[in-house]
């Protein structure tokens, strides 16, 4: 490969792939090991043994090119109340949902199209929430920021 090591003289480096490493998406790796006192020693046995990696191109999942819907959270972060719009959905029913970094559900409501929708947090502790939208197979999560 390409690559760089961080350090070729202990026994577990860690590689950093290079450009022609990431654009084969694979590289091989030859290790060679050779005697401590190579070549004036009794011993010159050099040992070598090679490995191919292939790497997985998943980086995290890619948005959809043309987005179905939007959603909007206004104003984040906020400590009253909270907007959410959602638009684009074309009378499509949706599923809106709150929830806190733990997962419990604050909030849960089935909508059967775009809204602006007033949401009261003012009674909720502060914190990162997280808002989604699902429509059509379509999760949509923003985070809601209530200080």
């Amino acid at each position: 490969g390409d690559g760089t090591f961080d350090n070729d003289t202990i026994a577990q480096p860690e590689y950093t792939p290079g450009h022609g490493d990431m654009t084969a998406m694979k590289f091989t790796c030859v290790m060679t090991v050779y005697p401590a006192n190579y070549p004036y020693g009794p011993c010159n046995l050099i040992e070598e043994d090679s490995v191919t990696i292939t790497l997985d191109p998943c980086t995290g999942i890619d948005s959809p090119k043309n987005d179905v819907f939007t959603l909007k959270i206004v104003p984040n972060p906020t400590h009253e109340s909270v907007s959410f719009i959602i638009e684009g959905l074309n009378n499509s029913a949706l599923n809106l949902s709150v929830s806190d970094l733990q997962g419990k559900m604050i909030y849960d409501e089935n909508i059967s199209r775009s809204a602006v929708l007033k949401f009261d947090v003012s009674t909720l502790p502060k914190g990162v929430y997280f808002v989604h939208v699902k429509s059509n197979g379509i999760l949509k999560t923003e985070k809601l920021i209530i200080e």
